[in-house]
């Protein structure tokens, strides 16, 4: 029982922690320039797993319910905290890809212009193709690996807006 309120307590931080970025990236980010047409189909399964499990949990509590059977305080826990988390990870993987005036934002993730070191696009595999973004954070080197769809006008805008914005950001420093 304990187990599962860690987790509840868990997931309500990361739920939280979340929605703070997101607003603070709202602020931040400034116009989108470019929305990435991001290969997510492995994201996208996993969510739909992860949703038919809560459904089916859910679906199970009201039967037993109706059934006149009643629910434990470990149920409806392991229920709510597998909720809980389900939104902290979807609020933070299933957001777009952007191309922005203040950076690349990735998974609730804003990478500023003037802390990316270098870019590379690579694996051009099964129409999709990787951008490689390494950045620098509080003085460690990162990186940062984008699936999108091989859309040659696409690349070719990004790279575009890519290093038009790498440069802009050089010239502020």
């Amino acid at each position: 029982m304990i187990m599962y309120q860690l987790v509840l307590v868990f997931g309500t931080v990361m739920l939280v922690l979340n929605i703070k970025n997101k607003i603070k990236n709202a602020k931040n980010k400034g116009k989108t320039l470019l929305k990435f047409t991001a290969d997510n189909r492995i994201m996208n399964m996993m969510s739909v797993l992860v949703f038919g499990m809560l459904a089916l949990m859910g679906t199970s509590m009201v039967r037993n319910i109706q059934a006149g059977n009643e629910i434990s305080t470990l149920e409806l826990t392991q229920y709510v905290a597998t909720m809980v988390l389900f939104v902290a990870v979807m609020l933070n993987t299933l957001g777009s890809t952007l191309l922005t005036e203040g950076g690349i934002l990735k998974s609730n993730t804003l990478i500023k212009w003037e802390d990316i070191k270098s870019v590379e696009w690579i694996g051009f595999k099964k129409k999709t193709c990787k951008l490689i973004i390494n950045y620098n954070v509080g003085g460690t080197m990162r990186s940062q690996r984008i699936t999108v769809k091989d859309d040659k006008i696409e690349k070719e805008k990004a790279v575009s807006l890519i290093k038009q914005y790498r440069k802009a950001s050089k010239k502020k420093k």
